[in-house]
């Protein structure tokens, strides 16, 4: 995260982010911490901020906001983790890789309200 305030981040900072944004917001979505699914909403709509943000400035920054809705979703994602057994978890990791990849599950996940 602290790269990001610096604007010190590069893609690949980005990508985990995202990654673990997905992971979440699946296992949510699933029904494993379903608290965690605004949190991982919210924070998905800062990455794409973020991203957009970068395409204009050839840097990758944040806002406070966006900066804080990424530390939420961080801690969520943490949680559960620790709640699931390490082969869930890993289940959920290559499920996610479909959310990322496929609009319509993207959408289903991440983006509904």
């Amino acid at each position: 995260m602290s790269l990001f305030r610096m604007g010190q981040a590069v893609d690949e900072d980005w990508q985990l982010l995202s990654v673990m944004t997905a992971v979440s917001g699946l296992m949510a979505y699933e029904g494993l911490g379903v608290e965690a699914l605004p949190v991982a909403r919210a924070a998905w709509k800062s990455l794409d901020s973020i991203e957009k943000r970068k395409q204009k400035t050839g840097k990758w920054g944040c806002t406070g906001p966006e900066l804080q809705s990424l530390r939420e979703m961080c801690e969520y994602h943490d949680l559960q983790r620790q709640s699931v057994a390490r082969s869930v978890y890993e289940s959920a990791i290559f499920r996610s890789k479909g959310v990322l990849q496929d609009p319509v599950r993207r959408r289903k996940v991440l983006e509904s309200e």
